[in-house]
């Protein structure tokens, strides 16, 4: 019936039931000073339900990016972790704190992650983190596995292209002569094995 503050009297006194603390944030939903009221006793599926609240209700993408941050370093069931680590992405990314979503994007990579995955993680070390050599080492250690086409093929060729920009920018770093000619000359190799490959690949693309 939309009594809030009724539903919040009887609470207290419904202390031990196990649904208040779901009564709760359910009555907190809407209200921000409430909401902060519960937010640190939450756990679980109920902190789940408040980072969620403060991103999509209320706007306060700090509180939604911290209390998720706070749920990712324990224990959550794959399919929870799966979706909080979405929700931190989605509000570190609109808060613009380019080093955690770095973070996370890379956090969730893995040996079987698709090449357009690793290509947007690179891009984010390349563009946001200003890194090319971490994005260089990222696409280089996945295009270390490439079959050749396959279902994957515009990922591949992303990879590539990133892998080319980090390495282009690590060019224009670097003198062509002196003490750093050495890894100068690796670089340049690598750009050629870069370009030879993905030449290839575009080949066989119709």
């Amino acid at each position: 019936l939309d009594q809030r503050e009724e539903a919040a009297r009887l609470l207290e006194l419904a202390a031990a039931h196990p649904l208040t603390p779901r009564l709760r944030v359910t009555a907190a939903l809407n209200d921000v000073a409430r909401l902060d009221g519960v937010a640190g006793n939450a756990t679980d599926a109920l902190a789940i339900e408040v980072a969620d609240a403060w991103l999509w209700r209320h706007g306060k993408l700090d509180r939604a990016g911290e209390l998720a941050d706070r749920l990712l370093a324990g224990e959550l069931p794959a399919a929870w972790r799966a979706h909080v680590h979405e929700l931190a992405l989605l509000a570190h990314t609109a808060a613009g704190h380019w080093p955690r979503v770095i973070e996370l994007s890379i956090s969730a990579l893995s040996p079987e992650s698709p090449p357009d995955e690793v290509a947007a993680a690179a891009a984010l070390v390349l563009d946001r983190g200003t890194d090319a050599a971490g994005a260089l080492d990222l696409c280089w250690a996945k295009l270390a596995h490439f079959p050749g086409r396959d279902k994957n093929a515009l990922g591949w060729l992303r990879c590539f292209d990133i892998a080319l920009d980090a390495a282009a920018q690590l060019a224009g770093a670097r003198p062509n002569a002196g003490s750093d000619a050495g890894p100068s000359d690796a670089l340049a190799e690598r750009r050629v094995d870069l370009l030879d490959k993905r030449a290839e690949l575009l080949a066989e693309l119709t």
